[in-house]
């Protein structure tokens, strides 16, 4: 069986191409194409994490600090992971891998070694597939993504760490660095240009790389893309909103849901989704990069090869009535974002509310009503907690029921 290894770039419709592959699973099944249960879904987030020597977020979100801590999270993983492998080849020809952090957080050699050293003990084949995009393009796309989060930073500041000292935009030593312990003759590297993917789509692109006899009629292409970017209006309120607004709750592991819900009303603007964003320094980033790129086509593209142009349309462009129309529906949103936002609890005091309701029950059950009112505060500041989510509908069975 033969191993398909997809490691991005990030900003290269990983996301939408992730859902995609996992939608289809059934089908692509059918024609050898088959997709991990342990490695996690959609993102095989897993892969890079397990070979990767540094603790990052994933770690962090997983309960993880420390090599003692690490090993305990992941044992059993390679076990099961051989034997998911192993049952596969049985009716499979593919087997698909797919994470961009395999791009941006597997970096030295001697863990894409460790990865390659498992890789071949149990595949029969491996490719590295990988798509690079235009690195000024890559670092707007990924401002966009910065601020869903917590980024209150301007687009000209942001776009400065597009160097070639930054290995996450450096593709030739990514592209040496895999090439030179998968072998230039596994790796795939391609460029990110919709004008020449196969159908004009990512997403059969890939499958042509996997096998180009793959029949693709049957597979579902209604998968809405993921991860869009921003467009200039949301970003301008995104940003204000991050700097008024934390996206982080005090406790730093958990975010504002009062950021994540005035970013949902925001997106849901329909005067806001116009513009793009750019910078004024995308000669200058494009510059830094000229020698280098150059050197990177020349290693591993014909000689026509190059990154395709950055095309505008007309809606990234605002009229006048454009902005006198978001300026508008924007200031009307944040009133109605402050009238709704309640000022929220920290993570402990919820935690507090939370476990006195629990006391309450548990040693004055005839107070059941008093016990309840605690639990749905907590429950109007987190309201996806299971605990308490589950508590409040417990408690409300409990209780007479009144008629209308």
């Amino acid at each position: 069986m033969k191993c398909i290894l997809h490691i991005g770039t990030e900003k290269t419709a990983t996301t939408t191409l992730q859902y995609w592959l996992y939608d289809n699973r059934l089908q692509l099944s059918k024609v050898g194409l088959y997709l991990s249960d342990n490695l996690g879904k959609p993102n095989n987030r897993k892969i890079p994490a397990y070979f990767q020597d540094h603790f990052d977020d994933y770690a962090m979100r997983n309960g993880y600090s420390s090599n003692a801590e690490k090993a305990l999270y992941f044992k059993g993983f390679i076990e099961r992971l051989k034997s998911e492998i192993e049952g596969a080849e049985k009716t499979q020809n593919y087997f698909v891998i797919s994470s961009e952090f395999l791009h941006s957080r597997v970096r030295k050699v001697d863990e894409i070694e460790r990865l390659h050293d498992f890789l071949s003990s149990v595949f029969d084949e491996l490719e590295v597939v990988c798509y690079f995009r235009d690195q000024f393009d890559v670092v707007i796309s990924l401002y966009s993504t910065a601020l869903r989060g917590n980024s209150q930073a301007s687009v000209e500041s942001f776009v400065e760490q597009a160097k070639p000292e930054n290995y996450y935009f450096n593709y030739l030593q990514i592209a040496d660095n895999w090439a030179g312990v998968f072998g230039p003759s596994n790796c795939n590297f391609r460029i990110y240009d919709r004008s020449k993917f196969t159908g004009g789509d990512i997403r059969l692109d890939f499958l042509s790389v996997v096998d180009k006899g793959i029949d693709t009629a049957t597979l579902n292409m209604d998968t809405s893309q993921r991860n869009e970017s921003l467009t200039a209006l949301q970003g301008a309120a995104f940003r204000a909103l991050n700097r008024n607004t934390p996206y982080w709750r005090n406790d730093k592991h958990r975010a504002n849901q009062d950021n994540l819900n005035a970013k949902k009303m925001i997106a849901e603007l329909d005067s806001l989704k116009l513009g793009r964003i750019t910078s004024t320094k995308g000669d200058l980033v494009k510059s830094r990069f000229a020698k280098l790129n150059s050197l990177f086509f020349e290693k591993y593209f014909t000689v026509n090869d190059s990154f395709p142009m950055t095309q505008f349309e007309s809606s990234d462009f605002l009229t006048l009535d454009d902005a006198c129309s978001a300026v508008e529906d924007a200031f009307e949103c944040g009133l109605k974002i402050g009238a709704r936002t309640a000022p929220s609890l920290a993570e402990e005091h919820i935690d507090s509310v939370r476990d006195i309701a629990l006391r309450i029950f548990e040693h004055r059950p005839h107070s059941v009503e008093d016990a309840l009112s605690l639990m749905q505060i907590a429950l109007s500041h987190r309201p996806n907690g299971p605990l308490i989510k589950t508590k409040v509908e417990q408690w409300s069975a409990l209780l007479p029921q009144t008629e209308d």
